[in-house]
């Protein structure tokens, strides 16, 4: 964060900016697990024999997509402070230009106000996909809510966060052969 007029605090923008992307791909990758999902009866069994373990590597990744949307949440209230920093400041640069009646005076506060204008634009925008984000991956999370492993697990959802791990040539197959039973069950449920 960097410090505005005042001695406030200004959000930095930048590192918003890559909050909201990355929560937008780990949401992707959210909505790609419950895709993968096979169906679970009641009672927790499944016709595919590795159904706990991708439930869990859903649970684990809808695990970190909640703590980058609270960060999201909590990106709002600074952004709202900056953009009403930045109104007060183009209402006082405004009316110290009227004040001035040098050119050069006049000249810097316009490229003053052009910038600080500018400034105020760009977070708006960004106040604007910020709000967009956080709609987007709660309704993510709602969705990804609505797939719940109705068994027991024998695995911890989070030993699926990493991702080092995952995508290994036998996974890969494993992946192959997730596409082919859900397939299955897709033709079965028709």
């Amino acid at each position: 964060m960097s410090t505005g007029q005042g001695g406030g605090s200004a959000p930095d923008l930048k590192t918003i900016r890559t909050s909201i992307e990355s929560a937008k791909a780990l949401a992707e990758e959210v909505v790609a697990a419950v895709r993968q999902l096979p169906r679970v009866e009641p009672d927790g069994t499944s016709e595919c024999p590795f159904a706990e373990e991708l439930y869990a590597k859903k649970d684990a990744l809808v695990q970190r997509l909640e703590t980058q949307y609270s960060a999201l949440c909590a990106n709002m209230p600074p952004m709202e402070a900056e953009i009403q920093r930045c109104r007060h400041n183009l209402a006082t640069v405004d009316g110290g230009h009227a004040r001035l009646t040098g050119d050069r005076a006049r000249s810097h506060f316009s490229e003053a106000e052009a910038e600080l204008a500018q400034h105020y634009r760009n977070c708006v925008q960004l106040r604007d996909r910020l709000r967009e984000a956080i709609q987007f991956v709660q309704g993510i999370l709602q969705a990804a809510s609505s797939r719940a492993y109705t068994g027991e697990y024998s695995v911890e959802p989070q030993g699926w966060s990493d991702t080092a791990t995952w995508g290994s040539a036998a996974e890969t197959d494993m992946g192959e052969e997730i596409e082919n039973l859900f397939e299955l069950d897709q033709n079965r449920q028709h």
